[in-house]
């Protein structure tokens, strides 16, 4: 959203509009900047959350903190599956602990009860202060009781534009910063990976095991 919160937040959402072109777990894997992911999810109206994060850390776009908020309305119960895949559930668990942002509250709409369960899954691999503040809701209208009114699409009963005048306005500036992404396609580290992030190195893996996750 353009407008922060009171307190200095950015809302980001995410929606997928098209659910029999999405591929859930190609959008996962799609950790690396591969500009050509990037060209395939423009020409499917695929906006990645993860080019536009990107962008807004090299560029110094920072907040005082962040709010994300998934719409699942267009999920179909063949989707559920592949979205708790140990791939997906990998790849949560990286983009919270390695994006340089202070998650405040991430909001999961027209959550189905089996989706609850599916998130339930996803926070179990989450550090319990950030698992906490993963808040599911069944009808998309309830956001506004967390979110102000200027910061909601029109969807939602806000005042914001609607989620598809949206994801217009954002795909047309993507496609302008086509040239950044290529620069940044072809960074490299240089030197020795930190230790720190040595157990990232296969697939983005998780530390420990999920065998001993506890699901109600």
């Amino acid at each position: 959203m353009q407008k922060l919160t009171p307190e200095g937040y950015r809302v980001t959402m995410a929606k997928v509009f098209d659910t029999d072109a999405v591929d859930i777990l190609a959008m996962a894997r799609g950790l690396s900047m591969d500009c050509k992911l990037f060209s395939h999810q423009l020409e499917n109206n695929h906006i990645s959350v993860q080019f536009l994060v990107e962008y807004r850390i090299h560029k110094g776009i920072l907040v005082a903190g962040e709010i994300a908020v998934f719409d699942m309305q267009n999920l179909k119960p063949q989707h559920y599956a592949k979205l708790f895949t140990p791939t997906c559930l990998k790849f949560v668990k990286f983009c919270f602990l390695n994006y340089p942002f202070m998650i405040k509250k991430v909001f999961v709409v027209n959550c189905h009860p089996i989706l609850e369960k599916g998130v339930a899954l996803c926070k179990t691999v989450l550090p319990k202060k950030l698992a906490d503040r993963v808040i599911t809701l069944s009808k998309a209208n309830d956001i506004k009781k967390y979110i102000p009114l200027e910061c909601v699409p029109q969807d939602f009963g806000g005042t914001e534009r609607s989620f598809e005048e949206l994801q217009k306005a954002w795909k047309k500036f993507m496609i302008d910063q086509n040239d950044f992404f290529q620069v940044l396609n072809k960074s490299k580290p240089i030197g020795a990976i930190p230790k720190e992030f040595e157990s990232y190195e296969n697939e983005f893996g998780v530390d420990g095991s999920f065998r001993k996750l506890n699901i109600d």
